[in-house]
């Protein structure tokens, strides 16, 4: 397993389902949810499942933002 190490989170990098570019000075981390929660009641029911996004902020989070960008211009998961 590899992991990403942020300043208040480190994250497991299989849990990554995409990660959104905006302007080239922010992240959306979409993290893939393997919970759902719901109910059934006989035959009709709900199943919700939601996922979790980071946001990453070129100004307010240098660090984590250079993290990130490394990250996607040194992986090996990237076609070029």
């Amino acid at each position: 397993m590899k992991f990403i190490k942020l300043i208040g989170n480190v994250i497991n990098i299989s849990h990554i389902s995409n990660i959104t570019i905006i302007n080239n000075s922010y992240y959306l981390i979409h993290m893939n949810n393997y919970q759902t929660k719901g109910f059934f009641l006989t035959i009709c029911g709900f199943i919700t499942s939601q996922n979790d996004i980071f946001h990453i902020c070129k100004e307010k989070q240098p660090d984590d933002y250079n993290t990130i960008t490394k990250f996607i211009n040194d992986s090996n998961y990237i076609v070029k």
